[in-house]
């Protein structure tokens, strides 16, 4: 399953806030990417659809399996892209993050290893 940078931004926040198997909060969701809560409501739903989180009830939310794979997945890639925009721009690391998701859109699946993102 492919996402858009935005969707992906939003997973990726779903899971690092949710490490350590505890749940993650709309509130904690939208503090972190600067977005509003209306709008992490929507996303989560989206996700919801697609079997990638479990939510409570006006709750708490976590990753199912296939949403943690997935997630894993796009912090990898991220993460690579990060390295390389760092070293080869000088950028800091929050500007290589910000860059790096925004490019997580339009960059060829040849430039990550072929099959890394689980098909859901």
């Amino acid at each position: 399953m492919e996402l858009t940078s935005g969707q992906a931004r939003y997973l990726l926040a779903v899971y690092h806030l949710g490490l350590g198997a505890c749940g993650v909060r709309c509130a904690d969701i939208a503090r972190m990417l600067d977005v509003t809560r209306p709008s992490v409501v929507k996303m989560l739903s989206f996700f919801s659809q697609r079997c990638l989180i479990a939510r409570e009830r006006y709750g708490k939310v976590y990753l199912t399996d296939t949403g943690c794979l997935l997630a894993r997945c796009y912090a990898r890639r991220l993460e690579k892209v990060e390295r390389m925009l760092a070293a080869e721009l000088a950028l800091t690391r929050e500007e290589a993050q910000l860059a790096a998701c925004a490019l997580l859109d339009v960059l060829p699946e040849r430039c990550f290893t072929q099959g890394e993102v689980p098909s859901a």
